[in-house]
């Protein structure tokens, strides 16, 4: 007998276990935070720590595939992607860099628009 499993949008399998990825904000994995995730049975609260880093593994037992032998039920394992905001707005890039001046932690100079470089590159 040959089984075969389609994939999903959301969720990878690795055996019983269920695999997917879980977004969350700068803001989110600094302060931590208290996040709903739609599983395939339903919501699960996912409680996000203060200092999460990216590829944390959050896991929870038994929402993951069934057992081949009907005891049970696999994980499911939620990996937390933290989205670096790449658009800040000018308040928000002097409030990074403050808290980089704060955490005396070395950052880029600010980027400088095409017409500022223009006008440079002419003096």
């Amino acid at each position: 007998m040959h089984l075969r499993v389609l994939s999903h949008p959301v969720f990878a399998r690795q055996g019983d276990a269920l695999l997917a990825e879980f977004p969350i904000s700068v803001a989110q994995a600094v302060l931590g935070a208290d996040l709903s995730f739609a599983t395939l049975d339903g919501d699960v609260l996912v409680v996000i720590p203060p200092g999460t880093q990216h590829g944390k593994e959050i896991r929870f037992r038994n929402k993951g595939v069934p057992h081949l032998d009907g005891r049970g039920r696999g994980e499911m394992v939620l990996r937390v992607k933290v989205l670096i905001p790449t658009d800040l707005s000018k308040e928000e890039d002097e409030a990074y860099r403050r808290m980089a001046a704060d955490r005396n932690e070395p950052v880029a100079p600010p980027q400088q628009g095409l017409v500022s470089r223009l006008k440079g590159a002419f003096r």
